[in-house]
């Protein structure tokens, strides 16, 4: 019985080791192999290909060579046909056939290979977007831009070389939205900012109402670019229009009563977007811009700008006002100064925004001052539709230093100055 016991444990004792080499030999077959495959000479790769014959990447890696070093397509197939049998689950593989069917000119079983890498990876951002971009290459659009917006849905990254590859395959605006476009407010803004950018207004306007009709949330600052772009038009109404809809568009401006006069934020009470049809500032040298939480006429917030000795012509402060044309108006701000040194002061301006006219220049402000109301009195031209106000120095050459603050600026239109001129 010892006997036979012992003879039990021999056997599984050989058995144990037989095993045991056999596993070292398939994991030393299998990394050398790996190193092999990681060379991109077809010397390597076939020696690697004779170590694992059933390893479907070699042979992927083998058609690569063949296809996109050595250039013959008639020896790159075998190996690929061999990759997607021994792994008809990575598309990667489907992929690299097509593209050796289509080197050797044999349409229909390229568009096999394209199908099939669609089917072994059907959500995969990556595989969406080869397998549209050769139906784009085909001028199928139809079947293009549904997987292009597969592809964007699933990578975000892939959205504005997505979006610009739809629109200049077909110039269509509703087939882009209809059915490339993910559902996402971002990527429809995308689409609104690339088509300003390409200067396509009647398009731009479409996706626009697009974003209005299915009432998509934003934020209010990722569609300047598309008011700046109708403001450069000068199509004003459309501008002053869609600033309206983003208060109902995005969530953080719903329910914020509008402002009592046509200046947007002039108590600077408010967010400033410095965009759109609120208060902006250009970056200037000598200068520093910013919201005083300490100083101001009413509420709890004013407009401060600190200069430190250079001399400054223009503050950089400035907002557009949509206007009508001869029209009576009056603006009126609170102002105060400490401090400012200078032999010239600072003047609240109001000019065409667009002939650079100025309608109305305010009182110059130097030395220190508490808050005093400054009011400038205009009437718009026949033809004038958009205003900025700014802070300015006229002349802006002599040097500055001190503190300039603003407050409650309101413009409203004025019946008592109906009478002046520009």
């Amino acid at each position: 019985m010892r006997q036979k016991v012992r003879k039990l444990q021999i056997a599984i004792g050989a058995a144990c080791v037989l095993l045991a080499i056999s596993y070292g030999w398939l994991v030393l077959r299998h990394f050398r192999a790996e190193r092999l495959r990681a060379r991109s000479d077809f010397e390597p790769l076939n020696q690697a290909a004779q170590l694992e014959a059933e390893n479907a990447e070699t042979h992927w890696l083998l058609g690569r060579y063949w296809l996109r070093l050595a250039q013959a397509p008639e020896q790159a197939l075998p190996e690929l046909n061999a990759a997607v049998s021994l792994d008809p689950y990575a598309a990667r593989y489907w992929l690299e056939l097509a593209v050796a069917y289509q080197v050797s000119d044999n349409a229909p079983r390229e568009r096999w290979a394209v199908e099939r890498a669609l089917q072994a990876e059907p959500s995969s951002p990556g595989t969406a977007w080869e397998v549209a971009s050769s139906y784009l290459a085909t001028g199928e659009s139809h079947r293009a831009l549904p997987l292009f917006r597969i592809a964007m849905a699933n990578d975000a990254n892939m959205v504005p070389a997505g979006l610009a590859l739809c629109w200049r395959a077909t110039k269509d605006v509703h087939q882009v939205l209809r059915e490339a476009v993910p559902a996402d407010p971002k990527a429809y803004l995308q689409f609104l900012q690339m088509l300003a950018r390409e200067k396509e207004p009647e398009a731009a306007n479409q996706v626009w109402s697009a974003i209005k009709a299915q009432q998509l949330e934003l934020i209010a600052k990722d569609a300047f670019g598309y008011v700046d772009f109708l403001i450069e038009r000068r199509d004003v109404d459309r501008a002053q229009q869609v600033w309206s809809d983003l208060r109902e568009l995005d969530p953080k401006l719903k329910g914020v009563p509008p402002d009592s006069s046509m200046i947007t934020n002039g108590s600077f009470e408010g967010d400033t977007f410095n965009g759109g049809f609120e208060w902006r500032q250009e970056d200037k040298n000598g200068l520093a811009v910013s919201i005083d939480r300490r100083i101001f006429h009413e509420g709890a917030r004013s407009l401060r700008i600190v200069f430190t000795g250079p001399a400054v012509d223009n503050t950089g402060v400035f907002q557009f006002v949509p206007v009508k044309g001869d029209t009576a108006y009056r603006l009126s701000a609170f102002i105060k100064a400490d401090g400012l040194v200078s032999a010239s002061g600072l003047r609240i301006v109001v000019e065409d925004a667009y002939s650079g006219e100025t309608w109305a220049a305010g009182d110059e402000v130097l030395g220190t001052s508490d808050w005093q109301e400054k009011h400038l009195e205009f009437r718009t031209r026949p033809d004038g539709r958009l205003l900025v106000v700014r802070v300015v120095r006229r002349p802006g050459t002599p040097l500055i230093k001190g503190t300039f603050w603003m407050d409650d600026v309101s413009l409203l239109p004025d019946t008592t100055v109906a009478a002046l001129q520009p």
